[in-house]
């Protein structure tokens, strides 16, 4: 027998494959349908250490609300009026209704960045680097931040900061659907969202702390507050 027809007989015929096919995709529909059956209680223990991951990668979206919050507010403080005021209204300094604008709006721009990136992104590199890289980024980027004194430069921080918020908006969701029993899915998803208002409650907490304040520290202090996150997240 030739090498060429030796190689032929060993290869695996067609109905083999098909049988292994099939029996992934029993094996398969076996294990959803044991996490379907599964209660909350009895998917807490086999998966505590993936519903864990999820809950500290999710705190990520923390950032994004808390600093959404800031902005808005900010347009009522005297001491970011006083910093960044490009006109005078009744003898006291404030910012026209178009930078306005652009300032509470600039960082939707970068989200909807991030958020296109993001699946290109982990699929060439995967969630953890990606996560890790968007937390360095945003650290770099609240630079721009707090030490920023124009409304442009305020506005680029903005959009810059958007980018990571996007990427994390995708990550967290996505990945507590995929690790998460199907049984567990919904809150874990959900947490995602709770996250975001945890963090607007902790941006007001912050501001009203500051709201006395008429000097720049008024309005950099709950800036330099976001570098809190970013260093536990990556380790």
């Amino acid at each position: 027998m030739s090498t060429m027809q030796q190689a032929e007989t060993e290869k695996p015929s067609n109905d083999e494959h098909v049988g292994e096919l099939k029996a992934h995709l029993a094996d398969a529909k076996l294990a959803t349908s044991k996490e379907h059956n599964l209660t909350v209680l009895q998917g807490l223990k086999p998966y505590r250490k993936a519903i864990g991951w999820s809950v500290m990668l999710s705190m990520a979206v923390i950032m994004e609300g808390y600093d959404t919050t800031l902005i808005g507010s900010y347009l009522g403080f005297a001491s970011f009026n006083n910093t960044f005021g490009n006109q005078v209204v009744d003898g006291a300094p404030s910012i026209t209704a178009s930078w306005q604008s652009a300032v509470t709006n600039g960082a939707y721009i970068g989200e909807i960045l991030g958020l296109q990136i993001t699946g290109y992104l982990v699929d060439w590199y995967g969630n953890k680097k990606v996560m890790t890289g968007a937390t360095m980024l945003m650290i770099g980027f609240i630079f721009l931040s707090f030490f920023g004194k124009t409304l442009g430069i305020q506005l680029a921080g903005q959009i810059l900061c958007g980018i990571p918020w996007g990427v994390y908006q995708t990550v967290t969701t996505v990945y507590a659907a995929e690790v998460m029993p199907t049984n567990l899915r919904g809150y874990l998803t959900s947490y995602v969202n709770l996250c975001w208002v945890i963090g607007q409650f902790i941006g007001s907490g912050v501001l009203v702390g500051v709201e006395g304040r008429t000097d720049q520290w008024g309005w950099r202090i709950p800036f330099a507050v976001q570098w809190i996150w970013p260093i536990p997240l990556i380790l």
